[in-house]
């Protein structure tokens, strides 16, 4: 497979700035968007920490610090700079927010090395992908051999909608496809009576065993697709949640890039991740963005018991990338504190004798009220020989008696050890 024919007339301008913008000149605009309160100050702070030069609008600034989830094509399009090749203007380097983490914990800038600056947009010329020798075929073409919908009887018998296609700008790093056009258009063209939802291939109107058939014929690529979905954010999982429900409709195996490319709502980007994934039966972005110091960190914080993924983004965003940097430097809740004392021991499977001991919580129970109904749930109750944790059902017959017992039941069993 040949390289596809593309330019880049930004790789110089990156090649030449400074390890350090020191330069007092140097003017930075911050971009918000995709990054939460606590975050944001963080990072506000960290440029008045550092004295850098913060402008209130992109138009002027030298560098642009985003969030790490965004790419180079979607700043441009969230601040409407102009990317094409025909602008002289000097572009901005686009910066990670993870270079003012770093500083922060290193306390004072480090490096600005290309580790830290987001590749700007490729000018591309209109051409197929490598991998393919045959043109796709024309929008008009595609909807033309698609069997039309006959209209309801309530329904206005007007001219059939013109069909607008608006393919966003993309490049290698894109992972926009959703096209709400074709959304748009297909509502247009299929209508349906008010109140009532419209007839389609929708996921609940299969049956459980064909749905999980379908998911089993292309589940290589659909397990991919939605790790990287999990990985990102709602909003740029959004174009992988789309592909991953088009796909698990597909009734046979997908083996080319030309069946790839006709499904509804995956464009030509998102279609050249499915084909890697096909031909080579891995996903390279996704194996580096798993394998990333910061997917590292957050998931080694997100095993902290009382940490939930936005307070290991704030101490990432702090500096901290170690459990001995949280012991040492964070500040705390109860919980977290228990959480990193026993952070091993939580990530350990207990064996099942160990779960029948626990089980001494029903003698507690029924203790304070009699005749309750308490059943050990989860891996124990299926027969596992080991449980990740401990899943209890308590109620009552009478559906009032067990109302009001968690208070007291978790007061005795901390008198008799069994809690913290």
């Amino acid at each position: 497979m040949s390289a596809s024919s593309t330019k880049n007339d930004f790789d110089e301008n990156i090649a030449s700035i400074d390890l350090i913008p020191s330069d007092p000149n140097a003017t930075f605009y911050f971009l918000p968007n995709g990054i939460g309160k606590d975050r944001r100050t963080i990072f506000t702070n960290a440029i008045q920490q550092f004295h850098l030069q913060l402008l209130t609008s992109p138009k002027n600034a030298r560098f642009i610090i985003v969030d790490e989830q965004f790419d180079a094509p979607k700043v441009y399009s969230v601040l409407k700079l102009d990317a094409s090749e025909n602008d002289e203007k000097p572009k901005p380097i686009i910066i990670q927010t993870k270079w003012l983490s770093d500083s922060l914990k290193e306390k004072h800038l480090v490096p600005l090395t290309k580790d830290y600056i987001i590749r700007a947009p490729l000018i591309r010329k209109k051409a197929m992908p490598s991998f393919s020798q045959e043109p796709v075929i024309e929008e008009k073409t595609r909807f033309q051999n698609k069997p039309k919908r006959r209209l309801s009887d309530d329904q206005p018998q007007g001219g059939s909608a013109t069909q607008v296609k608006q393919r966003r700008y993309s490049s290698d790093d894109d992972d926009d496809d959703y096209d709400i056009m074709e959304d748009y258009n297909d509502t247009v063209k299929n209508p349906y009576k008010h109140g009532e939802l419209p007839k389609g291939n929708w996921m609940c109107s299969m049956s459980s065993q064909t749905a999980k058939k379908n998911t089993e014929v292309n589940k290589h690529i659909i397990e991919k697709l939605q790790a990287m979905a999990d990985l990102y954010n709602k909003w740029r999982a959004y174009s992988y949640q789309k592909a991953i429900t088009t796909i698990r409709r597909c009734t046979k195996r997908i083996d080319s890039y030309e069946e790839i490319i006709k499904l509804p709502g995956i464009g030509e980007s998102l279609a050249k991740k499915i084909w890697e994934i096909i031909d080579t039966g891995s996903f390279e972005k996704l194996e580096d963005f798993q394998s990333s110091e910061y997917m590292t960190v957050i998931n080694l914080f997100g095993n902290i018991w009382g940490c939930g993924p936005n307070i290991a983004k704030q101490w990432y965003d702090q500096g901290f990338r170690t459990l001995d940097d949280l012991r040492t430097k964070a500040k705390l809740s109860h919980n977290q504190q228990i959480g990193l004392k026993y952070y091993d021991e939580f990530l350990e499977r207990m064996p099942r004798d160990e779960v029948a001991e626990i089980e001494a919580v029903k003698e507690h129970a029924l203790a304070l009220v009699p005749d309750l109904t308490i059943q050990t749930c989860g891996s124990y109750r299926r027969g596992k020989a080991t449980c990740g944790d401990v899943d209890i059902l308590i109620t009552h017959s009478d559906g009032i008696s067990h109302q009001g017992l968690l208070i007291p039941l978790v007061d005795s069993l901390r008198k008799s050890g069994m809690l913290l």
